[in-house]
């Protein structure tokens, strides 16, 4: 019996040494692929700043500025044609989960008549000098607030996709 409790014991030593000799560290890339989730599924958190955003019933954030908006229900039919019009920190973006970690982030408008600027962005820090695609670091516990601006023309509806990437 006692043979049978060495041998077992000299197996598992040996196992031991040959697989944390096999371990060496090496380095690798990889892409990033990033879904607008609810908030508790999060890595970066997007708040709503103002009363015409706010967050969805599937989690990602609306920016309404009409009588569908239900901060507003009944209030206002939404810009005037013809008009623009600019909106300091819409909404936040927030970095309190990846400790000692600086995160890009960049947002693209789909359309040439919603522009995003940030105070965080020199190029792009006022409703002045906004962007369709604006980029900015977001260091951990910081708060960084994006402003929009509308340039509506005649009649249209402006209908637009934000997108966002780390």
């Amino acid at each position: 019996m006692m043979k049978l409790l060495l041998f077992a014991l000299f197996i598992l030593i040996f196992s031991a040494l040959a697989v944390y000799g096999d371990f060496s560290p090496y380095p690798a890339e990889g892409s990033v692929a990033v879904a607008v989730v609810s908030d508790d599924q999060e890595l970066l958190r997007i708040l709503p700043n103002q009363p015409y955003a706010y967050i969805g019933s599937d989690g990602k954030i609306r920016i309404e500025v009409s009588n569908e908006n239900p901060n507003y229900p009944g209030r206002g039919n939404g810009l005037s044609p013809g008009s623009e019009h600019a909106f300091d920190c819409v909404f936040y973006v927030e970095n309190t989960l990846w400790e000692n970690q600086t995160v890009n982030f960049t947002v693209n408008s789909s359309s040439p008549s919603v522009l995003v600027y940030s105070p965080a962005c020199p190029d792009h820090s006022s409703y002045k000098n906004a962007t369709q695609c604006l980029h900015f670091p977001v260091e951990w516990k910081e708060r960084i607030c994006v402003g929009m601006v509308f340039q509506i023309g005649g009649n249209e509806e402006v209908g637009v996709t934000l997108d966002a990437t780390i």
